[in-house]
């Protein structure tokens, strides 16, 4: 969990700049492609996402579904800037503990993708910072 202004949960701080969910889910696509069962980490970040955007989780039945799922998801989460962040970069984090040896996207990563896009937004673990003037009018 990454610590910022804690009234970003309750109130959206402002949606996630246009692009970086698009890039995100490139990379969990390519997480998944590491793993004998790609579907198991789809929900992997589908559940994190999922709560980011408080709807409950379940199950899908096919890759398919799961990845339609993700992306409604990911795109309700987006909602919340913060929030979003926040998920992927716990999902990640915990995908790591789970499966030894997993490559998942490291900070700077995470930072090249919201800097890209100009989010406003820089993972600086533990903390999220918000920049200046940033996007959501922080």
């Amino acid at each position: 969990m990454l610590n910022f202004d804690p009234s970003w949960r309750l109130m959206s701080p402002g949606k996630i700049a246009g692009g970086v969910i698009n890039d995100l889910t490139g990379l969990i696509r390519r997480v998944a492609g590491q793993h004998g069962n790609r579907q198991h980490i789809i929900e992997h970040y589908k559940g994190y996402f999922a709560d980011a955007a408080n709807r409950p989780h379940h199950h899908s039945s096919s890759l398919s579904w799961a990845e339609t799922d993700l992306d409604t998801y990911m795109g309700e989460a987006g909602e919340n800037a913060a929030l979003f962040i926040e998920a992927f970069y716990d999902a990640g984090e915990a995908l790591q503990n789970l499966h030894e040896g997993i490559v998942v996207p490291d900070v700077l990563m995470i930072n090249h993708v919201l800097n890209t896009h100009d989010a406003g937004y820089e993972v600086n673990p533990p903390q999220l910072v918000a920049r200046r003037g940033s996007y959501g009018g922080i």
